[in-house]
């Protein structure tokens, strides 16, 4: 233990210190010294301690009460800025809403929304004739925000296709979590959606694929036995199943099947069963589309077909045509309008 002594005016002080501390002398007539730099301990300067319970319950009562204050202040911030700025936000899209819908039944609708692209065109704001009407309002309200535009004309489309009345906006808009809550739902749901349509047509190519096949595939049968039907209590059109599975075993020694039973499972448990057996094929449906295509074209020309079946594709193939030849219409039609 080391032992310091200071003189000052004849009188001698005695301070004793931890081991390793230094001492810094400073001039204790200076009214406005901090007390912080008297003492550093392994050159460091020396800190308040979770030990130091009296200093610890000395602060404890001082940040509680800071917390407290600006807890106040956050409840009245959410008063004022959040709860009033999110009513004035949905009163300004109930109005922007009631004046889609009597734009929407106007007679003069086409030439409402006409002149509403006139008057952006001026603000140099950019719009198209294949701009949802929607947008187009929203945009005249907003102005050149184009991602504000696109939240509140996504928000609205959906009330609409909800069929909301104006008054009920604001409650469905607080219900579901607010506004970027709703986009965001909608987003998840749409992709829900679309992914359920594209594993459903995806599905149905490999199915009509499969049951094609049967026009020249060699291997068939007459079977006299007893067909055992599932999911009989859900029979209807759209449960009607397409094929009918067979158990079998297999012989090595006679090379041949015998059959156990027949099953009809029903179009639910027939798709379970495909998609398993369909598990390796390609997820791209625009090959699939071709794949398809290019099978049935060569099954009408080889002459593999019934008359009628054939008539039936041929039909089938003439409608797809139409369609795509009205899809490179309508892009181009779009590409010469932007």
């Amino acid at each position: 233990m080391e032992t310091l002594v200071k003189e000052k005016k004849e009188t001698k002080a005695t301070i004793k210190l931890p081991q390793n501390a230094t001492v810094k002398l400073i001039d204790t007539v200076e009214e406005d010294f901090d007390l912080t730099n008297l003492f550093s301990i392994g050159g460091k300067a020396m800190t308040v301690r979770p030990s130091d319970k009296a200093v610890l319950d000395k602060d404890v009562q001082k940040y509680l009460k800071a917390g407290d204050a600006l807890s106040v202040k956050n409840e009245l911030y959410h008063k004022e800025y959040v709860v009033r700025g999110n009513q004035a936000l949905y009163e300004l899209l109930a109005g922007i809403y009631t004046l889609a819908l009597q734009i929407n039944m106007s007679a003069s609708r086409v030439n409402i929304l006409e002149a509403m692209r006139e008057k952006l065109k001026e603000r140099d704001i950019k719009t198209q004739y294949t701009t949802p009407a929607m947008t187009t309002i929203v945009k005249y309200v907003v102005g050149a925000d184009r991602a504000t535009a696109a939240n509140y004309s996504r928000v609205l489309t959906i009330a609409m296709d909800e069929n909301l009345a104006p008054e009920e906006l604001a409650a469905y808009i607080s219900r579901r979590g607010g506004i970027s809550q709703i986009h965001g739902t909608e987003a998840k749901e749409s992709a829900k959606k679309l992914g359920e349509k594209e594993n459903k047509e995806r599905m149905d190519i490999l199915r009509e694929y499969k049951s094609l096949s049967r026009f020249i595939s060699p291997q068939k049968f007459k079977y006299e036995g007893e067909t055992l039907v599932h999911n009989f209590d859900n029979k209807s059109d759209k449960e009607a199943a397409t094929f009918c599975f067979f158990m079998t075993t297999y012989d090595d020694v006679k090379d041949e099947y015998t059959i156990i039973s027949a099953h009809d499972l029903g179009k639910t448990y027939e798709d379970a069963l495909l998609r398993l057996i369909f598990k390796g094929a390609t997820n791209d449906l625009n090959l699939l589309r071709k794949g398809l295509r290019r099978f049935e074209e060569q099954l009408i020309n080889g002459g593999n077909l019934t008359k009628n079946h054939a008539e039936i594709l041929k039909e089938k193939h003439a409608k797809q045509d139409l369609e795509s030849a009205k899809l490179v219409e309508a892009e181009a039609n779009q590409l010469i309008g932007s």
